[in-house]
């Protein structure tokens, strides 16, 4: 983004108005030529910083006064520590001012935005284990709950025993599992209702307000058993909740997990830098998603790169939007129809790294802001798929970082 001094076109030109029709060519290179070549310019005074402390400011008194044209002698080693203190306590405020523009316009952002899109469904999706595709969805749904206390539904339909539940603090005595959910549902008949009251006693909120729907292991039925109740479950779960996030199992292709891709309005294709073949298999997930005919929901997805470390930058893992070799070499390209969505990132955080509990206040600003702005992204996505149209342009910019 340009900033507001150079605007969007560049650096601000001065341009001289045209010549006029009889104005003599020889007029107009005469100009040109004083124009290029100023004359009577004074050479600048240059300013020193001379030091101000010990022998060092008493020495310049005296070399000022002799020569006023002399460079001063350097800093001594205490005027020159109370200057880098100084200079980086100035920095640190102006960063803090930043940050709390930027935090506070991101927030203001995803307020408004439930304005726009009142309801949505959030899967997320990562074929390899350790994809962060659980500690995405925890920490995703965890910000949108906490900024606007909205409801918010986390659904764990990945088998591996409530961890996104425990992620979140909601053990199996603590909340209902999608086993017992989906035995619920099925007493009710063939017409279940149920009151967001109803719901809401059976899932229990967490610290930040996100209600759990914890995981089963799925031999406590056949997956096609399972598959059948899905859709019914996600329909009770959608029309109670403002927003529901789902995890899904790394086989995307059951019966089940295919219910979930078709009922979802945003997908979020996960991977994670310190499990290289996750990288390597981001591309691998989405093309089983379009295998499955859902091709447009993946073109309008968001693909999230997790655990990016210090001094790496998103752009260095674009490449696994494509097809890459066990080499991480691109070997197929994919094209602009095909993925036309959001490329986002988290930063590594030695908080997340231990893949405990949901901790939003313990995470540093960095890793806190990208879960924001994927949120925000969220609603974008899902914005321009329910509406077919893009945010207003009425919502401003954020600023840019200088």
């Amino acid at each position: 983004m340009s900033s507001v001094s150079d605007g969007p076109a560049g650096s601000p030109r001065l341009l001289r108005p045209p010549v006029p029709a009889h104005t003599e060519v020889k007029e107009v290179i005469s100009e040109e030529i004083t124009l290029a070549q100023p004359q009577n310019e004074s050479t600048p005074e240059v300013v020193f910083d001379p030091p101000t402390m010990g022998w060092q400011a008493q020495w310049w008194k005296i070399l000022h006064k002799i020569n006023p044209s002399a460079q001063p002698p350097a800093f001594g080693k205490k005027e020159q520590h109370i200057r880098d203190t100084q200079e980086e306590a100035l920095r640190q405020a102006e960063l803090l001012a930043w940050r709390m523009v930027t935090r506070n316009f991101s927030e203001n952002r995803m307020r408004h935005l439930t304005d726009e899109v009142t309801g949505f469904t959030v899967v997320y999706i990562g074929v390899k284990g350790s994809a962060a595709t659980t500690t995405t969805m925890v920490n995703a749904s965890s910000v949108l709950a906490d900024v606007t206390r909205t409801t918010v539904y986390a659904a764990d339909f990945n088998p591996a025993s409530g961890t996104a539940g425990g992620r979140l603090g909601k053990n199996f005595d603590e909340t209902i599992s999608i086993h017992e959910f989906g035995v619920l549902i099925e007493s009710m008949g063939d017409n279940p209702v149920l009151t967001r009251e109803q719901v809401n006693a059976k899932l229990r909120p967490t610290r930040y307000g996100v209600r759990v729907l914890n995981a089963d292991d799925y031999t406590l039925e056949t997956t096609e058993q399972f598959g059948t109740k899905t859709p019914e479950m996600l329909k009770i779960l959608k029309e109670n909740c403002d927003y529901l996030e789902i995890d899904t199992p790394n086989d995307i292709q059951t019966a089940a997990s295919k219910a979930v891709l078709e009922k979802a309005d945003v997908l979020v294709f996960t991977a994670n830098v310190s499990e290289p073949d996750s990288l390597r298999l981001l591309y691998t997930s989405m093309e089983k998603v379009r295998q499955l005919g859902l091709t447009a929901k993946v073109a309008n997805s968001i693909a999230l790169i997790s655990n990016i470390p210090p001094g790496k930058k998103l752009d260095e893992y674009r490449k696994y939007l494509n097809r890459t070799d066990i080499d991480h070499v691109v070997i197929q390209k994919i094209t602009e129809a095909d993925f036309k969505g959001q490329f986002l990132g988290v930063p590594h955080d030695p908080v997340i790294a231990r893949a405990g509990r949901v901790e939003l206040e313990a995470y540093a600003w960095e890793t806190m802001q990208a879960y924001i702005d994927l949120v925000n992204a969220e609603f974008e996505q899902a914005f321009k798929v329910l509406t077919r149209r893009y945010i207003p342009d009425a919502i401003p910019f954020a600023p840019a970082n200088n």
